[in-house]
């Protein structure tokens, strides 16, 4: 095999990688776009003074009430650029505990790279005080630590969205013969294996749908106070 076509097979996967990857963080940002979405459109008052007070969090994302999330991705998504400084795990060579190890990338502009590190090492530095949870940084970026399962957070939007919601927060034991009718009227949509009485026990598929509304309750809060999934 000639270095031509090595190198075309590395482009290949590499650049499918990529494309994967950018799909998934896409589908990340469309999950939480739908959670605020969601809290904007809420009545709980718990969920609107938490919206008041990161209204200047959200202020770049402007009105989502009324709008697609594809559409709104189109003008939006440069708000979730990955940061140009990164701050690396390794800490072995800190000389004390309270530093961080930064990679700079050399072929930016300085003032652009001066302005990210100043914000930063602000960030971190009321992390380290937890003064805070999370602050606006340049870009918005999902909770460190707790990328979110993408296949679960989604099954549980859709319930806690379409039919939780909708039918006005129904007990458990009556939310799943609803559930079970809504995933029926979906061509491309099976229910979840976690909820299915097929495959589990009755008791069970009742404590896991208990414990998925519990999480939407919990991550509309999260994303109403500027996180997302944040602790669920």
């Amino acid at each position: 095999m000639s270095g031509v076509q090595l190198c075309r097979i590395w482009y290949s996967v590499h650049m499918k990688n990529k494309d994967t990857t950018l799909l998934v963080k896409r589908e990340n940002y469309r999950l939480w776009f739908e959670f605020y979405k969601l809290s904007c459109l809420s009545n709980r008052i718990d969920i609107k003074l938490n919206l008041r007070n990161s209204r200047e969090f959200y202020k770049s994302w402007d009105d989502v009430t009324t709008v697609k999330f594809d559409d709104w991705w189109k003008t939006h998504d440069h708000l979730f650029q990955e940061p140009i400084i990164k701050v690396l795990d390794d800490l072995s060579l800190r000389q004390t505990t309270d530093s961080l190890i930064i990679e700079v990338p050399l072929n930016q502009s300085t003032s652009v790279l001066v302005e990210t590190l100043k914000k930063l090492i602000d960030e971190k530095r009321e992390q380290v005080s937890k003064k805070r949870k999370s602050k606006f940084s340049g870009s918005y970026q999902l909770t460190e630590g707790s990328e979110p399962k993408l296949k679960t957070i989604r099954n549980v939007l859709n319930i806690y969205r379409d039919v939780y919601l909708s039918n006005n927060r129904p007990k458990i034991p009556k939310l799943l013969p609803m559930i079970e009718q809504y995933y029926n009227s979906k061509k491309r949509m099976t229910i979840p294996t976690s909820l299915d009485t097929n495959i589990n026990d009755l008791d069970n598929v009742l404590r896991n749908l208990g414990r998925w509304m519990k999480w939407g309750d919990r991550i509309l809060v999260n994303v109403s106070q500027g996180m997302f999934p944040g602790k669920y």
